[in-house]
């Protein structure tokens, strides 16, 4: 049962994982002992698509809530907040992919900082 579940295979970005930490790159080639690195690498790349959707999400239930609010200062409150929770959010997670990028690209870990 556990070899089936470790057999999966997920591709990121023309980068596939199969099973316990076998990395396939775009060129084919393969890498069996990935780094920590390439790990957050491929981490970032499914977390940034879809922080982009739920910031779409949240600045549209923000706006939402401003329209339906008629003028209440109350709910012109929540949308407000909605929206500028959703795009600090979205810029803090974009920070820590700019830095670990950049932390990587200091210390020789990975490639370029994009």
């Amino acid at each position: 049962m556990i070899s089936t579940i470790l057999a999966q295979k997920l591709n990121i970005g023309g980068r596939t994982i199969e099973g316990p930490l076998k990395i396939t790159l775009p060129g084919g080639a393969e890498n069996t002992d990935p780094k920590l690195g390439d790990i957050v690498s491929l981490l970032f790349a499914l977390i940034l698509p879809i922080a982009g959707l739920l910031l779409f999400f949240y600045l549209v239930a923000g706006g939402f809530n401003i329209m339906m609010s008629r003028g209440e200062p109350e709910g012109l409150e929540k949308g407000k907040k909605r929206i500028t929770s959703a795009l600090v959010g979205f810029f803090i997670l974009s920070l820590a992919f700019i830095f670990s990028k950049l932390l990587g690209r200091i210390f020789g870990l990975g490639g370029g900082i994009f």
